[in-house]
This record gives structure tokens, sequence and C-alpha cells, in this order.
């Protein structure tokens, strides 16, 4: 009986080992991976040192060192200077005494003449230079314009004791009706002495000649 009881345990047993290693077999169990929860916190790796940003500096510059040239005191040339040529000077006479003359003299086609005599009253010989200048009167008031010279040559006379130099007055009328003068004034060249006498000239376009010898 003893024998029979080991034997139904060893087969319950054997049964039973057998069961449990099938079990194993048929349901093997699984491991999930682990879940790895989101941090709500993200860190920034900086890998090598952190650059720095620096903001440009402005170097000044460098004041230019003191000239020791002087600076010139001569105006610069313009690049397009105007040549303007001056008047002509008129020389002073130095005949401090004189004697003049206005004689009425022909006519011409379109023109009257006068001549205008300066004579050297002096005891030295003595000079003068320009044209005399005329104008008409009436009333004793100018009328019309002055003389002008007839040309724009050189008006020299030297003058001897008692020397006459004379200039030729014209008096382009033509077909001019102005009215007539009652007088003269002569003004001698490059002086201030004058003459004024009656005369009879119509007011029209004035001349006088250069200084030459008397006719």
């Amino acid at each position: 009986m003893k024998v029979a009881a080991l034997a139904v345990a060893a087969v319950l047993l054997a049964a039973g080992c057998s069961s449990s290693g099938g079990s194993q077999a048929d349901d093997p169990v699984v491991s999930r991976p682990p879940v790895s929860t989101p941090s709500t916190q993200t860190t920034l790796e900086v890998v090598g040192p952190t650059p720095t940003i620096s903001a440009p500096t402005s170097v000044p510059s460098t004041p230019a060192a003191p000239s020791d040239v002087t600076p010139s005191t001569t105006p610069p040339t313009p690049a397009h200077s105007t040549h303007v040529t001056a008047p002509p000077i008129v020389q002073r006479s130095s005949c401090t005494k004189l004697t003049i003359r206005a004689i009425p003299g022909g006519a011409s086609v379109g023109q009257e003449i006068a001549a205008l005599q300066f004579t050297n009253d002096g005891s030295t010989p003595c000079e003068l230079f320009g044209y005399p200048t005329v104008t008409l009167l009436r009333a004793g008031k100018p009328l019309g314009r002055p003389s002008q010279p007839a040309s724009t040559a050189l008006s020299h006379r030297t003058l001897a004791p008692g020397d006459t130099a004379e200039s030729l007055l014209r008096d382009y009328v033509g077909n001019c009706q102005a009215p007539l003068s009652d007088a003269i004034r002569v003004v001698a060249p490059g002086s201030t002495q004058s003459l004024s006498r009656p005369f009879v000239l119509r007011v029209c376009v004035l001349r006088t000649d250069r200084l030459g010898a008397p006719d």
C-alpha cells in the first residue's frame, strides 16, 4: 500500500511539473520598454566658448601736423582774366600865359570852320597837350554839347615865347536845323585857361583837330 501511494504521488508530481513548464512556454512574458516622460524644461548645450560681440569702436582721426610753410598772401590768378585798357592820361600843359583867339573861317560842303589859336605870352618855352574844348553859348548858357576830339592821335605842341599853335574847329551842319549861338567859349588844351567872345555858329556836331602850326 505504501508503495502504491508513493507511485501515485510521483505521478501527480510529474504531472504538475509538466503542466507548469507548458504554461511558461505557451505564455511568454513580454517586458514593455520604459516610457520617458517629456520634460518641460529645455536645456541648450553650448559647445565651445561663447562668442563675445563687441560694439564697433570709432578710431579718432589723427590731426595733421602743423605746417611750417607760411601761407602766400598773393591772391589766386583767375582762370579767365579780362584785360581792361586804362583810359589815356592827358598830360597837363605847361603854358601859363596864353592868348586865345577864335577866328571865323570859311565853309566847305556840310561844315563850317573856325581857327582856334593859342600864343605863348610867357618868357620861356612851354608845351601844350591835348585838344581844345569848345562850347557854344546863347544868352550866357551852354547850347548843345561841347566839342569832341576829331581823332585819337596824340596832340602836342612846344611853343617858344611868342609862338602860336592852331587847331581847327569843324561844325558839321549837314542838314542840321539847330539854333544859332551868339557866343563861344574856348578852353585851351590841357589847361583851365579859356576865352569867351561873341561868335555865331549853328549848334550841330562840333569837332576839334589836333594842334599844328597856323596856316
